[in-house]
């Protein structure tokens, strides 16, 4: 099956080695290669791995993900395009109805930067697919082969809201541990006692609960944006819940006192 992988950064380096393990043939295209969209024309399946940074006000930029459509758009490309890029739920349906002639999808990674080859690779616990299209889903699940051990289908929207679970729910267990770590300290306890104790319930597992002593909070190239993004959009619907902003308002707490301890995601 011919891939084609429209942004190598983390994301698209690992899911290329990935996709080769499992006897595919793999198109690039990013800019920083001097390659051109038209590189990747052949494949039958795309992949949009193009960065998502923040706006000023918080907000997901998915204008480099608009910009890739627009052109697959123009030179109508009649293969599937799969957005892995995070985006903020509805987005993918946006686009849909922009790029009528387009057949896309969501298809969301849960890789930690640091480690993205090795967690596609050995790690890749759950593929998501955000699809309604029959012919995409089996394709996703053509290119990913034996990697992930749990396959599920849902909509463009969940898959988009998976996403931002999983992100959101790690930056809130950061800042919860530097928040109890705080309060441990100031009561003269030992918060890796208090965890650990806590974690024999069996309730939890203890990623995301470590703390630094300089209490970092999270960083790294997708929490933050991410958790931002999500209490934007609370906000935007106008729905009366504090808990999304203060994810981030508190980690601004704790990153402000020591930048290099912070987890990085």
């Amino acid at each position: 099956m011919k891939i084609g992988i429209i942004g190598k950064g983390f994301v698209g380096n690992a899911i290329s080695i990935g996709f080769e393990t499992q006897g595919h043939e793999i198109l690039v295209h990013d800019t920083k290669l001097n390659t051109k969209i038209e590189d990747v024309w052949e494949a039958e399946l795309l992949y949009i791995c193009v960065p998502t940074p923040s706006s000023e006000d918080g907000t997901c930029n998915t204008d480099i993900v608009e910009s890739v459509l627009a052109q697959l758009s123009e030179l109508n490309y009649e293969g599937s395009v799969c957005i892995k890029s995070t985006i903020v739920p509805g987005t993918t349906n946006r686009f849909r109805q922009q790029f009528s002639n387009l057949s896309i999808g969501f298809v969301p990674e849960f890789l930690r930067e640091k480690t993205a080859v090795e967690d596609f690779l050995h790690n890749n616990n759950v593929l998501v697919i955000g699809s309604n299209d029959d012919t995409m889903i089996e394709q996703v699940k053509e290119s990913h082969g034996v990697l992930p051990t749990h396959t599920v289908t849902m909509t463009p929207t969940e898959a988009e809201l998976t996403k931002y679970f999983s992100n959101t729910y790690k930056a809130m267990r950061v800042t919860f541990a530097n928040a109890f770590y705080n309060l441990c300290q100031s009561m003269g306890s030992d918060y890796d006692k208090v965890k650990d104790a806590f974690l024999f319930h069996g309730i939890g597992d203890g990623h995301y609960l470590k703390v630094n002593k300089q209490f970092g909070g999270y960083g790294g190239t997708c929490l933050p944006k991410d958790s931002k993004a999500l209490s934007k959009l609370v906000d935007e619907l106008g729905l009366p819940m504090e808990i999304f902003r203060v994810i981030v308002s508190d980690n601004e707490i704790f990153t402000k006192t020591n930048q290099e301890d912070r987890v990085e995601i």
